[in-house]
């Protein structure tokens, strides 16, 4: 099993220059835990193989490994790991916005090498990928955003227990009466991400006992929530989810499914919110160029020597 008897002060009490170095020594062993979990007999079938010739420059690059290829997997690796273990399962995403703050953030590194599966958030990573010349034929992204409705009902079908922590109060509010519409048979539980103690969430979470927790802080705040309370949380499967109930509740703009599919669901939420995603979008890629430009070099070296 993944030890999580890790010092939790690291992450919220310690400056990131001061607790850097444990990350950059630490994580290659962290990292091997979670690949070997990742690979043994309780991992879902074939679709969840991670890349072979890319494998080892994709883990680096990303930080864990990539192993979810689509929504079905995702459903498969939550219905495979609920229930079966004492502590938590967790399952993360990959934007561009990931891997610049995988760069600079020491949470973000430890929270990605406790991740037993990941999976490309949206399209747009997967085509950057494929210009830099990663060949996986599967090789795609899907967003938490347009798929959580068909997740939801699954999760009521199989009787799954789900709870969301994040967003505003009113969000919340509106995010009930769109469950109880769309799964009025789900046991859920919603709690807003602006408290100031989290204590009776935390009790309450330990009482309902969910099989998903969906976290949605934005990063790194849900990275940096999810490993100072891990050990306090219940067993569950549980994944980073960002915006995902703004979209839901119809609080933020979601593309059209024809514009995501293409890969410029980024492009209509800029549009959308400029001031909140200019930077995001426009500038944080440029810090990106060096690794991905190395990423880049070591695909073509490796190729090189297999030849």
């Amino acid at each position: 099993t993944i030890s999580t008897t890790f010092d939790t002060g690291r992450c919220g009490l310690m400056s990131k220059s001061s607790c850097l170095p444990f990350y950059v020594a630490g994580v290659t062993q962290m990292r091997s835990k979670v690949y070997r979990r990742a690979n043994d007999a309780t991992a879902p079938p074939q679709e969840m193989e991670p890349y072979k010739q890319e494998q080892r420059l994709l883990d680096d690059l990303l930080g864990t490994q990539l192993n979810l290829l689509t929504p079905a997997a995702l459903f498969k690796a939550i219905e495979s790991g609920r229930g079966t273990e004492n502590t938590p399962i967790l399952v993360g995403h990959h934007n561009m916005h990931s891997l610049l703050r995988l760069q600079k953030d020491p949470a973000v590194v430890e929270f990605y090498s406790y991740c037993r599966y990941c999976y490309l958030d949206g399209q747009a990573l997967a085509v950057v990928l494929r210009l830099l010349g990663v060949r996986h034929k599967e090789l795609s992204g899907f967003s938490l955003m347009n798929d959580l409705p068909a997740l939801l009902q699954r999760a009521e079908g199989a009787g799954w227990r789900v709870a969301y922590i994040g967003s505003q109060p009113g969000v919340i509010e509106l995010a009930e009466q769109r469950f109880r519409k769309l799964v009025p048979k789900l046991a859920f539980r919603l709690y807003h991400g602006y408290q100031g103690n989290y204590e009776q969430t935390l009790e309450d979470l330990a009482q309902f006992a969910p099989d998903l927790l969906l976290v949605g802080m934005g990063m790194p705040k849900q990275e940096l929530w999810i490993l100072r309370h891990l050990q306090r949380l219940p067993a569950s499967v549980i994944l980073q989810a960002g915006g995902t109930l703004d979209y839901l509740a119809g609080e933020q703009a979601r593309p059209p499914r024809w514009i995501y599919r293409i890969g410029f669901a980024w492009f209509y939420r800029l549009v959308h919110s400029p001031r909140r995603l200019g930077r995001r979008y426009l500038l944080e890629p440029l810090c990106l160029v060096p690794r991905l430009s190395a990423f880049r070099q070591g695909l073509r070296s490796a190729r090189k020597g297999s030849v």
